[in-house]
């Protein structure tokens, strides 16, 4: 009973911090509102007014979705509650530290709608891991396209295999989770229904053991996902 009570307190409090840093964001905004409307300001005046409140309104977006208490968003609704079973990528990663992680087919951070600027950088060490980026529903926006002998090698062969192996709840996935890559990136940048994302590809054919992948803004649940090459 107690460490309910504790831990309902505990919730409170962050979700207090988190209102209580948007509440001096908006009061910032409205200033800025009211004062591109008074009539004074010159064309180039009310661009930079816009320019400010344009990045308030992301710095607001980035409290509500970094507020987590308890693997849950209290500054949000209920659709956008963290995955139960993938840690958040907050959890994952500290910003700027190195970390090694095990390789294997599976999901190993959720990333929640209106993050941003998210960069990660791997080195594979020789294995050939690859990074894949799916929506929750199954969307494959960045990575290496099913046909590749990676995805092969764990018997992931076409769309029904994907879907039925590892499109599932305990990984992170939509119910009714299918797989889509009509808009996969394969390497460049793109923005990708309201998901902007820049991605080297898998240079690991030219030697190069380093991948990159920046996040710049996501609209959507994302799984971050990760595989080991597996020599059959």
């Amino acid at each position: 009973m107690n460490r309910n009570l504790n831990d309902g307190i505990s919730y409170a409090q962050i979700a207090e911090g988190g209102l209580q840093e948007s509440a001096a964001i908006l009061q910032r905004m409205r200033q800025l509102a009211i004062q591109s409307q008074n009539g004074v300001n010159a064309v180039n005046d009310r661009a930079a007014l816009d320019k400010e409140f344009q990045q308030l309104k992301n710095a607001l977006n980035g409290i509500d979705y970094s507020t987590e208490a308890f693997n849950q968003l209290p500054l949000v609704g209920d659709t956008n509650l963290l995955s139960a079973n993938v840690p958040s990528i907050s959890n994952t990663f500290t910003n700027g530290m190195a970390q090694s992680m095990t390789s294997g087919l599976r999901s190993f951070a959720y990333i929640p709608a209106g993050s941003s600027n998210i960069l990660i950088d791997l080195h594979d060490n020789g294995a050939n891991d690859d990074v894949q980026v799916f929506t929750v529903e199954g969307e494959h926006l960045a990575g290496t396209p099913l046909s590749a002998f990676t995805w092969g090698a764990y018997g992931v062969v076409n769309s029904s295999a994907i879907e039925g192996t590892f499109f599932l709840p305990t990984n992170g996935y939509s119910p009714s989770a299918s797989y889509d890559d009509s808009d996969l990136l394969t390497v460049g940048s793109a923005t990708i229904d309201g998901n902007t994302i820049s991605f080297t590809g898998d240079q690991n054919a030219s030697g190069n053991l380093n991948g990159n992948l920046t996040i710049t803004s996501n609209a959507q649940p994302l799984i971050h996902f990760c595989y080991r090459h597996r020599l059959l």
